[in-house]
């Protein structure tokens, strides 16, 4: 047997080495199956989204914004800047008529009756993008 303690210490180096490089991969690979699956979340979510609003429009509401009080305004809509809070959001806009709390994100709903306006929050809670609500034009039409 080869009592050598440099060619010991030298296995047991080769071999955290090995074990080293195959915890970083599978973090890496981790990583990116996490970052497809929030892709995919956000796909799913704007998706729901489009077929929600496109249900209301159907069903022919009529002017949901009369619903809201006066904070429901084009003008207060437009004054929605990235990095609000929802407390911002809540003073310009109003109480949102639904709240989705995911891990990672979380949104306003403000329902009209025609195509819903919806305010994105990222992981700080910050206002990270929105889709304003259809508003009438001066006709009474989108």
């Amino acid at each position: 047997m080869d009592d050598n303690p440099e060619k010991k210490f030298s296995i047991i180096n080769i071999i955290f080495l090995i074990i080293t490089i195959v915890l970083v991969v599978m973090f890496i690979v981790q990583q990116r199956y996490i970052n497809q699956m929030d892709d995919r979340i956000a796909l799913i979510e704007k998706s729901l989204i489009k077929e929600i609003t496109e249900q209301k429009d159907h069903e022919g509401a009529e002017s949901g914004l009369l619903q809201h009080s006066k904070k429901m305004s084009e003008a207060n809509w437009r004054n929605i800047r990235q990095g609000m809070s929802p407390a911002d959001v809540r003073d310009l806009l109003g109480e949102p008529d639904n709240i989705y709390k995911g891990e990672n994100s979380s949104s306003f709903f403000y329902e009209t009756g025609r195509i819903d306006g919806v305010i994105y929050f990222d992981r700080s809670n910050k206002v990270e993008r929105w889709d304003e609500p259809a508003f009438p034009n001066q006709n009474g039409g989108l």
